[in-house]
């Protein structure tokens, strides 16, 4: 899915928000940690929203991949789906956003 994101939307230079729903249970880490690399040097930022799931893998960890050019990329894990009607929810989306948005700004990313 996420290399069928990058082959619509990577070539377009505005940011782009991919909210990308996971019960966990990945399928493959590194393939993930691959595509974050080569997909942190352009406007498309990945929010992983764990939903009632275990196994998280490299969700849990994506502040220690390696080699990235922007922070592309963060998890929230959710209890419920409930979770959706609280403004925490909201909130932290939009810092995760807000940030990433910066650092694009930062290294001129933005046309």
């Amino acid at each position: 899915a996420m290399r069928d994101i990058m082959m619509i939307y990577g070539g377009l230079r505005r940011p782009i928000l991919v909210l990308f729903l996971t019960d966990g249970r990945l399928q493959s880490d590194w393939e993930i940690e691959e595509i974050l690399i080569k997909t942190s040097r352009f406007p498309v930022f990945w929010q992983f929203i764990g939903l009632y799931g275990e196994e998280y893998g490299v969700l849990n960890h994506l502040d220690e991949i390696d080699g990235r050019h922007t922070r592309n990329a963060a998890f929230l894990k959710m209890e419920d789906f409930d979770d959706f009607m609280d403004s925490g929810f909201y909130r932290t989306i939009f810092t995760n956003t807000a940030a990433w948005l910066e650092e694009l700004d930062r290294k001129q990313m933005l046309s």
